[in-house]
């Protein structure tokens, strides 16, 4: 598939390519390419390459699980957290100002400090919070841009206005009907709806970084009474519980829950707020049409945007392979309802 999908990445390329002529720098690529050209005196190496703008540490752990290593990362604007998650995870980037970092078959560049004062600075976020749980509803329900406002509203909770304003800016971006294939892990989903995908994922991981964690407990139950005890309550789970629920291979050890009472499951579970703890109760962003329910169980399942969220923001290898595993089973889960 194609790297520069829009305009809009063809022009952030050319702003690049300029910055970087006078350090001797030259990108091509072609108009089908997945592929960029660097060459810099008599040495080139082809990249493979991939455009995210309004790129963010917590998005770069996403970008990194979908693209190979060595890649090429074409952004607007690079910060310093930016380029040490880049670097772990062994991608190279360049941005509008001519900010580049490469070390390939002889090609060696760093070039760093440099700031873009030809336009407007990106914001770094597409949504503001108030806009998830519509931008939600539609991840979960893409017919939802379609549909009437009000059914929307009445989806995602909210103002009329609120929810007016996100699928009008949604629209207008491109995503005016619904995807097909509908697995966010299909790589030939439409490049618009995995773009929103990605930013409403980064922007939920940025409010689960240490130190940012609210409603986080320890139980005073053990590992199996607490698990028996979590599938009998009348609640939302996700992560590793709802993986586990939907049929996939592993005990949960962190407990994502969504409940409205948070009393009533704190007395259930027998909970201590612990910041170290493996238990994270919240209240959900969403209505219950959007939740999977299961057979002859309590729980539901929240939506599956939240339920990767939630797997990655734990931060283990261990469940960043799950998450991904959940990509591939969550539209039979999602086709059964």
């Amino acid at each position: 598939m194609a790297f520069v999908n829009t305009v809009g990445d063809e022009e952030l390329l050319e702003r690049a390519q300029k910055a970087l002529r006078p350090h001797g720098v030259h990108l091509g690529w072609a108009p089908d390419a997945d592929e960029v050209l660097v060459s810099i005196d008599d040495a080139q190496t082809r990249l493979p390459a991939t455009v995210s703008r309004g790129l963010r540490p917590a998005g770069v752990t996403l970008l990194a699980r979908r693209v190979p290593e060595g890649s090429l990362i074409v952004t607007d604007r690079v910060t310093s957290g930016v380029r040490e998650e880049l670097r772990k995870h062994g991608l190279w980037h360049v941005d509008a100002a001519g900010n580049m970092s490469v070390r390939s078959r002889g090609v060696v560049i760093d070039i760093q400090g440099r700031v873009d004062n030809s336009s407007p600075r990106q914001p770094t976020s597409t949504f503001s919070r108030a806009s998830w749980p519509v931008v939600l509803a539609v991840l979960t329900a893409p017919s939802l841009v379609t549909a009437p406002l009000r059914t929307v509203q009445e989806v995602a909770g909210g103002s009329l206005g609120t929810t007016q304003k996100v699928i009008s800016r949604l629209r207008s971006r491109g995503l005016d009907s619904p995807p097909a294939p509908v697995s966010f892990h299909d790589p030939e989903m439409p490049p618009p709806w995995r773009a929103l995908f990605d930013a409403w994922v980064t922007n939920y991981l940025e409010a689960q970084r240490p130190g940012t964690r609210k409603g986080v407990y320890r139980s005073d139950l053990d590992m199996r009474a607490l698990r028996s005890t979590m599938e009998r309550l009348p609640a939302t789970v996700s992560g590793e519980p709802a993986a586990h629920l939907a049929g996939l291979d592993i005990k949960a050890a962190v407990f994502d829950i969504y409940v409205d009472d948070v009393g009533s499951t704190v007395r259930a579970l027998r909970l201590r707020p612990d910041p170290d703890g493996a238990i994270r109760l919240r209240p959900p962003l969403w209505s219950a049409s959007l939740e999977t329910p299961l057979p002859h169980r309590e729980p539901r399942l929240a939506p599956p945007a939240v339920v990767y969220a939630d797997l990655l923001a734990i931060g283990d290898p261990r469940t960043d392979t799950l998450a991904q595993t959940w990509l591939q089973h969550e539209p039979t889960l999602r086709h059964s309802r």
